[in-house]
């Protein structure tokens, strides 16, 4: 399941820097009553999780946020009890931001360069977000009870016009290394960073593109992604099975291993597990090891899932979620994930499915 939201915008230049060094946000918002907070907040995506940059209290409708940036970044501008949020690229400049508070969505944002990029790449993917917009209009028109085919064929429509949009996207860090919504983009779009697409496009930015936060995030995705690399050795994992026991991966590690990241909560995990139950059984007997490495926060919901799953291999979890050290070693960003290797431990695939993964089991078992 996918645990990535994305943000749609970014900025292409960077601003000089104000007479102090930061950035100072002057706000001008109709409705805003007295006392609120006003939070600007950023995503870390390393840590998964948000770091609020600057807090100010509304007075007379008016606020004032201020700090130092290291280098542009996309933020949101969050008011205390209201629902909706703006996006802004913030820089170190002094920047303006007017609006209603019933419509923060859409605030006027003048003094930083950055955010006029930011509405040029809103421009260029608008085409992608209305399509989707649209599909998913008709996936509610459905209602409770939609047609299967129909439904299905929406599925479909939908992921054709988000793997449209990721080409864009990918396109246009291409072609604007310069660019810092070229790293936004990319990270807000993005679970799975295969080095022979993504590094290309990292080594063209320029070092103010490469100072950004989105930035670095890509390179540590690709440095881990490089030590996951086919033809390199599984790093080790060690966590508590559903028996609070002390297990790691070379314990089980057999003549073909699969290491299975999944959760009791994650509904494609629960609907592949029948597949991968029967190759477990086909070859277990011949050397095939399983360990499942779950994201679960809940001990009780992850040994019920084992259960009724009838998953009777090996499993590990630390209940950390997200928060996972076992799914962060292994730059795990959606699931279900999954990562083959053979009697040494070698990385020999990934991401198999259902008839795939059968066939490269049953190779690898007659090659031994």
């Amino acid at each position: 399941m996918n645990k990535v939201v994305v943000i749609a915008a970014a900025a292409l230049t960077l601003a000089a820097c104000n007479k102090n060094g930061g950035y100072t946000i002057n706000g001008e918002i109709k409705g805003l009553t007295d006392n609120k907070n006003i939070y600007l907040i950023a995503t870390n995506f390393e840590a998964q999780k948000f770091d609020t940059l600057a807090k100010a209290v509304s007075k007379d409708g008016k606020f004032t946020l201020t700090g130092t940036l290291t280098a542009p970044d996309l933020c949101a501008l969050v008011v205390e009890g209201e629902r909706s949020g703006s996006e802004l690229m913030v820089e170190n400049s002094d920047i303006k931001v007017k609006g209603s508070v019933d419509s923060l969505y859409k605030l006027d944002v003048t003094g930083s360069k950055s955010q006029e990029e930011f509405k040029k790449a809103e421009a260029i993917l608008k085409k992608n977000t209305d399509k989707l917009q649209q599909i998913q209009q008709k996936a509610m028109m459905m209602g409770q009870n939609p047609d299967e085919h129909q439904m299905q064929a929406l599925q479909l429509e939908y992921m054709a016009v988000q793997t449209q949009m990721q080409n864009d996207i990918k396109a246009y860090a291409k072609d604007n290394p310069t660019s810092v919504v070229a790293p936004v983009l990319l990270v807000n779009t993005t679970q799975e960073y295969d080095p022979s697409v993504f590094k290309p496009l990292y080594e063209k930015f320029s070092d103010e593109v490469k100072a950004t936060p989105s930035a670095k995030f890509i390179k540590s995705k690709l440095d881990k992604e490089e030590k996951l690399a086919i033809g390199k050795a599984a790093p080790e994992l060690k966590a508590l099975t559903p028996e609070g026991k002390e297990l790691s991966l070379s314990q089980v590690k057999g003549k073909v291993t699969l290491i299975d990241f999944w959760a009791s909560w994650c509904g494609p995990c629960r609907a592949e597990n029948p597949k991968v139950v029967k190759v477990y059984e086909m070859y277990h007997s011949q050397g095939f090891n399983i360990l499942g490495v779950s994201l679960d926060k809940e001990a009780e919901a992850w040994k019920k899932a084992i259960a009724d799953d009838k998953l009777q291999w090996n499993h590990i979890s630390d209940l950390k979620f997200w928060s996972s050290a076992m799914a962060k070693e292994y730059n795990v960003e959606s699931i279900p994930y999954s990562i083959l290797l053979d009697k040494n431990g070698v990385i020999v695939a990934k991401n198999l499915r259902g008839e795939e993964l059968e066939k490269k089991v049953a190779e690898l078992i007659a090659k031994n």
